[in-house]
């Protein structure tokens, strides 16, 4: 895959409905509005839960799910690298830097051809303007993501990253039956523990094994602080 940096935008996502409102408008770019309101669907079920209801700082565990959720759903593979270099605002901002009649080069690392960086990871071709073409073809094919027809969705770090979605919805599920105002401050680390995974390939696989040490370390302390309310009592 390409290294496409993102940009950064200075956007307040001080609220839970700020937050919603601007990852739902990236995922139903990132696949469709189907997509996003999946995601709504999740955060705005969480939020409803009495036992948020009743503790201060309650929502504060909400947007920390609600950013990391949107994160995760978001990982960025090949359709979402070629759905951003054909985005018009791609090349307004080239031609802001560059002017003249300039030629572009792509770095890219296809995961389905052949040959391996020595780290293990996709090797490297550069790839000449022509690659635009391919990819306004394969950002129109978005919606394959992640059903039996996604060529891309069988490899393995496509399978982890459906995974870690499942895996956090599920985590989020489990420790809010168990939430209570002494592990609110554990929770939350919960809740944003997986922004820290990131990369690609063997980058991407030791971020995630970091973050699964982490995890088990992180509810150690959210089960050792609500047991402890009951020694204190």
């Amino acid at each position: 895959m390409g290294r496409l940096k993102r940009r950064r935008y200075n956007v307040i996502l001080g609220t839970v409905d700020d937050v919603l409102a601007s990852r739902s408008r990236l995922l139903a770019r990132y696949q469709d509005e189907r997509y996003a309101a999946d995601y709504r669907e999740f955060v705005n079920g969480l939020r409803s839960r009495p036992e948020l209801r009743q503790l201060e700082d309650g929502d504060h565990f909400v947007r920390e799910v609600a950013l990391t959720l949107g994160r995760l759903m978001a990982y960025k593979d090949e359709y979402e690298v070629a759905r951003l270099y054909t985005d018009p605002k791609f090349m307004q901002r080239v031609r802001e830097q560059f002017s003249g009649d300039f030629r572009m080069t792509f770095h890219l690392a296809p995961p389905l051809l052949p040959g391996r960086e020595p780290s293990g990871r996709p090797r490297k071709r550069a790839f000449g303007r022509w690659i635009l073409s391919l990819f306004r073809l394969l950002a129109a094919l978005k919606r394959l993501r992640g059903t039996p027809f996604d060529p891309f969705g069988y490899t393995a770090e496509r399978r982890m990253e459906r995974r870690l979605i499942e895996d956090y919805r599920a985590l989020i599920g489990g420790i809010v039956q168990r939430l209570d105002q002494a592990n609110l401050p554990a929770a939350i680390e919960l809740a944003r523990a997986a922004t820290d995974i990131g990369g690609y390939g063997p980058v991407k696989r030791a971020s995630v094994s970091a973050y699964e040490l982490r995890l088990k370390r992180l509810l150690e302390a959210f089960e050792a602080a609500h047991q402890q309310q009951f020694r204190v009592a």
